[in-house]
């Protein structure tokens, strides 16, 4: 999908590539609703999104204080290999 954006328009054209049933499905939606295509397209946009979490996990992790929460190297989560004892995993002693 493509997005070009000209100044002299009031909003954002979009280019999408539809397959067979994609393309039934929005002349069946248009046909039923007599909505034009730009209306279904931003009606589906606003439903998809409204079922999309508001923040992602990173940010939940943040905001409840998860991230920064332990002290140690700032590398550990590349060089933690290096410093567990796996031989006990193993089995090895």
């Amino acid at each position: 999908m493509t997005a070009t954006r000209n100044p002299h328009d009031v909003g954002e054209r979009i280019n999408a590539r539809l397959d067979a049933e994609e393309s039934e499905l929005l002349e069946r939606a248009r046909a039923l609703t007599g909505k034009s295509t730009s209306a279904i397209i931003k009606e589906a946009l606003r439903l998809y999104c409204a079922d999309l979490p508001r923040e992602s996990p990173l940010e939940i992790f943040v905001r409840h204080g998860v991230v920064g929460a332990i002290e140690g190297p700032e590398d550990l989560s590349e060089s933690y290999k290096d410093r567990v004892d796996f031989s006990k995993k193993a089995g090895r002693t």
